[in-house]
């Protein structure tokens, strides 16, 4: 007998799931038509390489970007601390640095602007062909596939939200590749697509993708109880444990020193958010969707998601033909759409009980719950259009014509804010003068800045970093280190992660570093003891001469690594014993499991 599992047999690995043409046909007609879509949609990118832009968040992220770049090609070091802005604070724990993210070592191959580019066309490529994949695994032809990757990937909240600077918003890309994953692993009861699933949620984390890590987890919870319910098993709910098991441990590298600096340096909340029905349908629908534009409530690049006015018909096409297998797609796009609202009900509103939840309590901007509606949304489409193909010939010419209206209306419509991406050069790099502190009147200026070698006391982050650092441009500034009794104190070496000093005290006395106290702080050679001097970065050393180093390192980040390789030799485990056990039974041939075509 044969195990049917989401309209696959389950003897069939579900690389070989293309029937329409063959595996390497298929392969390279998506590769082909995904090049296209990134030249189409990425050309900016391609004819200015070594432009950046300026527009609201791009100076926060490109410092981040920067320091972590610099700090590992020019200093030779893990970028654990950054002293670059608001007197000196953890660079690997801010949940929103991308130092490890697998693609941010094109930056520091080719230098930030090129890098850069590099890495978000390679994205596009990555978050169209997820899309594709996704729909293929859910037995839709290859036009509905091209569909749900076109309309995803081509969204608008992708230029709206890069136009902006909010580089940590590109790993939504990931989020068809990891749903299709988990999936896989509920639909098929395989641990190898849970442990991939919960890889891939890492690799959004370690991409400053908070928010999309949320919203992965909201969609995983929401798929998996359709599926457990349609299926009266509780195979979906242990595979989505499995799943976020395995986001946790891949996770703990990147998650555990963030986790510890938001318990430190927590973010206030704000629940009280509302945003219209009217708003809502017309940051879907409405075809101006240019960053400048006004909006009530958030502005447009926060909310605008737009997916074509030709996808509501597809939709509701792939609905009325395929109501249960879209009914998992359905119910998760409904949820995101009210979120998107906000408060929509006093006190009981979804958003409002979202934010019950630790993991979500600190989440804002409701309105950006629609890049998760926008997946579900295209996988809906990509249901009428499967139902458009098996309408015989007049069906498959009149849905090709509608992927492709579909495709250049989503590119005419995101057109505007394509030159956003390319404002400038980078400013000029200097390292004439040695590192100081300096106060600057606007948050805006922290990318030149870190570029002239100097420290953005007046800084932009996730929350309020108050500081005791006192400028090189401010009443009361005794230098970057001093000694507060007799003696004689110079800098031997400075780098970001590592101080050296040549120190001659008469008497025992205390070294003050003009920066942020952090526990990660110690003394690496020479003798003293590291503490917090009025918050500042203090040391008590004894009467003599010395060389004294201090070394910053992140001791959360050590306990991270161990757990991530726990769970990197747990999932090889698993895989191993998938393979002798050709994995789970999900379903059999009597059950009629969602995604089966019948």
């Amino acid at each position: 007998m044969t195990v049917v599992t989401a309209g696959l047999p389950r003897d069939e690995h579900p690389a070989t799931i293309f029937s329409s043409l063959t595996l390497r046909n298929e392969i390279i007609l998506a590769a082909i038509l995904s090049t296209a879509f990134v030249c189409a949609f990425g050309y900016v990118l391609i004819s200015q390489p070594h432009k950046l832009g300026t527009v609201w968040d791009w100076d926060y992220f490109e410092q981040l970007d920067w320091v972590g770049a610099h700090t590992i090609a020019h200093f030779h070091q893990f970028p654990f601390w950054n002293p670059y802005k608001c007197g000196g604070m953890p660079m690997l724990a801010n949940p929103q640095s991308r130092i490890l993210a697998p693609l941010f070592i094109l930056q520091i191959l080719f230098g930030q602007a090129l890098g850069f580019h590099l890495e978000i066309l390679l994205m596009l490529a990555l978050g169209w062909s997820g899309a594709y994949f996704l729909a293929r695994l859910l037995r839709l032809n290859p036009l509905a596939a091209i569909a749900c990757a076109t309309i995803y990937a081509g969204s608008s909240w992708f230029s709206l939200h890069l136009s902006v600077g909010h580089f940590s918003f590109i790993t939504a890309l990931y989020l068809p590749w990891i749903i299709a994953m988990l999936w896989h692993s509920m639909t098929h009861g395989s641990f190898v697509g849970a442990a991939i699933g919960g890889l891939l949620v890492a690799v959004t984390l370690d991409g400053g993708g908070v928010y999309q890590v949320t919203q992965v987890a909201l969609m995983a919870g929401l798929l998996a109880i359709v599926i457990a319910v349609d299926r009266r098993s509780a195979m979906p709910l242990v595979m989505l444990m499995l799943f976020g098991a395995f986001a946790v441990g891949f996770s703990a590298i990147k998650l555990l020193p963030a986790y510890m600096l938001m318990l430190r340096n927590p973010r206030p909340i704000y629940r009280s958010e509302y945003s219209s029905l009217s708003t809502i349908l017309a940051a879907l629908l409405s075809r101006d969707q240019t960053m400048t534009k006004a909006t009530v409530g958030w502005p447009q690049f926060e909310i605008g998601a737009y997916i074509s006015v030709i996808a509501p018909a597809l939709m509701l096409v792939g609905i009325i033909s395929a109501p249960r297998r879209v009914m998992p797609w359905l119910i998760a796009g409904a949820v995101f759409f009210l979120l998107a609202m906000g408060e929509i009900i006093p006190r009981y509103s979804p958003w409002q009980l979202l934010h019950l939840l630790p993991i979500f309590s600190s989440v804002r901007v409701s309105p950006r719950c629609l890049i998760a509606f926008a997946l579900n949304a295209s996988v809906m489409a990509a249901f009428g259009i499967d139902f458009l193909c098996r309408r015989g010939s007049a069906g498959i010419i009149a849905a090709a014509m509608l992927v492709a209206l579909c495709g250049f209306d989503l590119w005419d419509v995101n057109l505007p804010n394509l030159g956003y991406y390319v404002d400038r050069d980078p400013p000029p790099l200097s390292e004439d003068i040695g590192f100081h502190q300096v106060w600057n009147q606007s948050t805006g200026s922290m990318y030149p800045m870190t570029r002239a070698n100097l420290g953005a006391m007046n800084c932009y982050e996730y929350t309020g970093f108050p500081t005791r650092v006192i400028g090189s441009n401010q009443p009361g500034y005794r230098g970057e280190q001093y000694l507060l009794g007799p003696g004689n104190v110079t800098i031997a070496k400075w780098t970001p992660n590592a101080l050296t000093y040549d120190v001659v005290a008469p008497r025992d006395t205390t070294l003050v570093v003009n920066q942020n106290y952090d526990d990660g702080w110690g003394v690496a050679s020479g003798n003293g003891e590291v503490f917090s001097y009025n918050d500042l970065l203090g040391v008590r050393i004894p009467a003599g001469t010395q060389h004294l180093m201090l070394i910053y390192r992140d001791k959360y980040f050590s306990l991270g690594v161990i757990i991530t390789m726990l769970t990197m030799l747990a999932a090889l485990l698993l895989w191993f014993a998938e393979r002798r056990g050709h994995g789970l039974r999900a379903t059999t041939n009597n059950e009629a499991p969602i995604g089966t075509r019948t």
